[in-house]
């Protein structure tokens, strides 16, 4: 199956014709189907329908009659019936060479649990419907994540993508969506661009999360994370922060805020220490992503603060596999990647069934571990 899918399109039309001639022939009927016939049938160009049957002409199996159509040699010699015979039988119905469609998946990393949940969702569904996935891998450069879309567009039927930008689209994205390719974004909604989107409810996570150490009598709670106009799930997360100490009427510092981090900086840590000796009220801590929330304990277990793990709820947990075999116990809320995955595939689905498709917005709640 796998040698056939790479053969080119004018050759699967071909094989399709040599079993068609070996069954028409015990059927003793002479005629085959037009180009443009075959062109339908198998959802190619008819310049490609009218290369595989002039091939045929050529070799001598079919001879065209102007103004009647295309028909079987009823003259067949010898060694080509013997070339025929492994053409035994004729498939049920043609082979269409768009059956098995691909979906390109362009992702910033691969390092984390998040991601490759991402991937499974993503690849059970279309994998359940038929389809092949492709993975791309940006490593946050948004130049390459533009290139990757042209090269993948020539070989994918539909685009879901984690952009490395998620404050704007690149001008690709912008593009595929005026032309209404199925098109899926994980992780960003960009007001203005009608695409569908799938996302964590960030906000009522954050919410929770900040309510969580109110209860407790924690009153300075600081959020670490990288820069909130760097991801649209960052702004929404802050929102619900701010809310949660508005309905409960705590001050709202901005001091608190340690917002200039860059993913995988080395100074990190160093930042982070920084921020804490100099704001020494602080009493809890949400972190927005998990490389920084890794940073803050270790900052903490390794220095001398008023604060511990308890202190600390980290955002797109790694550990819940491994939860009790850990030393120090983390609090975190887990994002569910794999259903986001899921849906984002099937919205792919819904825009391709559907000829009147509304763009979506979905949001997947998220679960507080504490």
């Amino acid at each position: 199956m796998e040698d056939k899918q790479r053969k080119p399109l004018y050759s699967q039309v071909e094989e399709y014709l040599y079993r068609l001639i070996c069954s028409n022939l015990k059927k003793g009927k002479n005629k085959i189907p037009s180009e443009h016939l075959l062109a339908q049938q198998f959802n190619v160009s008819r310049i490609t329908s009218k290369r595989a049957i002039n091939n045929l002409v050529d070799k001598g199996y079919l001879v065209r009659v102007k103004g009647s159509g295309t028909f079987i040699n009823t003259e067949l010699d010898e060694n080509l019936l013997e070339k025929l015979r492994v053409y035994d039988e004729i498939p049920s119905s043609p082979l269409s060479l768009k059956n098995k469609k691909t979906v390109a998946m362009i992702i910033p990393d691969i390092k984390s649990r998040y991601m490759m949940n991402l991937v499974d969702g993503v690849q059970h569904l279309a994998t359940k419907n038929g389809w092949n996935v492709i993975l791309a891998v940006t490593m946050y450069d948004q130049i390459l994540e533009e290139l990757l879309i042209k090269k993948l567009l020539l070989s994918a039927d539909a685009l879901i993508i984690f952009p490395v930008n998620k404050n704007t689209y690149n001008q690709e994205i912008i593009k595929l969506s005026l032309q209404q390719f199925p098109l899926a974004v994980i992780d960003n909604v960009l007001r203005g661009v009608e695409t569908s989107t799938i996302t964590s409810n960030n906000r009522k996570a954050a919410y929770n999360a900040t309510n969580y150490f109110l209860k407790k009598n924690k009153k300075h709670i600081a959020v670490i994370t990288h820069p909130l106009d760097s991801a649209i799930s960052l702004q929404e997360r802050y929102i619900g922060y701010e809310s949660a100490l508005s309905d409960e009427k705590v001050p709202i510092y901005k001091n608190y805020i340690l917002h200039d981090l860059k993913h995988y900086d080395e100074n990190t840590s160093n930042k982070i220490l920084k921020f804490l000796d100099e704001n020494k009220e602080i009493d809890a801590i949400l972190a927005f992503n998990y490389e920084l929330g890794i940073k803050t304990i270790n900052t903490v277990l390794e220095n001398t603060t008023r604060l511990t793990t308890d202190d600390i709820i980290v955002f797109d947990e790694e550990f819940s596999e491994i939860y009790n075999l850990l030393k120090v116990k983390i609090k975190y809320v887990q994002q569910d990647a794999y259903t986001i995955g899921i849906t984002a595939f099937q919205v792919i689905l819904d825009q391709i069934n559907s000829p009147n498709y509304l763009t979506q917005h979905v949001t997947i709640d998220t679960k507080l571990f504490v």
